[in-house]
């Protein structure tokens, strides 16, 4: 999944929807500013090359999405409160900052797991984040290493519930987990 091109089509939806909004109302700047701010924090944030950060910094940065989010998140019940869109578009985009949040928390346990696991590991994280499930033999040709190397890198991994297996054998079909 390409997230830069995700998180500038759901600010533009916001804009979409923010637009139905009447004329006359300051919600609609302070909706736009809040998906904004969203969506710059979040690019910084997942970034191919991101500026480096410590730990704390990421973490305040983190924590000022989730603000952000739920502050949007009220500008939206208010508007679906005042009948000023549909319903299904509040319900929609709710759910689409719900998945961010999910992905941002999912993110921050991977990065304090991240000294726990290795290089190969967190490339194999990446891959799976990139590619959204693959079997071992996909996995396998980016990593010149053994089948059975691979095995036991993925099997770390879903003891530590970074990722999760579906079927067994040669048609097993790995994946990011779940929060």
């Amino acid at each position: 999944m390409n997230y830069r091109d995700y998180f500038i089509r759901l600010t533009l939806a916001v804009y979409r929807v923010s637009e139905l909004f009447p004329k006359d109302v300051s919600l609609k700047s302070q909706l736009r500013d809040s998906a904004s701010k969203i969506l710059s924090h979040l690019l910084f944030i997942f970034a191919d090359n991101p500026i480096s950060l410590n730990f704390s910094e990421k973490r305040i940065l983190k924590e000022k999405i989730l603000s952000e989010i739920e502050i949007v998140k009220n500008y939206l019940t208010t508007a679906q409160k005042e009948s000023w869109v549909k319903v299904e578009n509040l319900l929609v985009l709710k759910r689409e900052y719900d998945k961010i949040k999910k992905l941002i928390l999912r993110k921050e346990k991977e990065e304090e797991l991240g000294e726990f696991i290795s290089s190969r590991q967190k490339k194999i994280l990446e891959l799976l984040r990139k590619k959204g499930g693959l079997q071992i033999s996909e996995i396998q040709t980016c990593f010149p290493i053994s089948k059975r190397t691979l095995r036991r890198d993925l099997e770390e991994l879903i003891e530590k519930k970074l990722i999760m297996r579906k079927g067994k054998g040669k048609a097993s079909f790995y994946f990011l987990a779940r929060k």
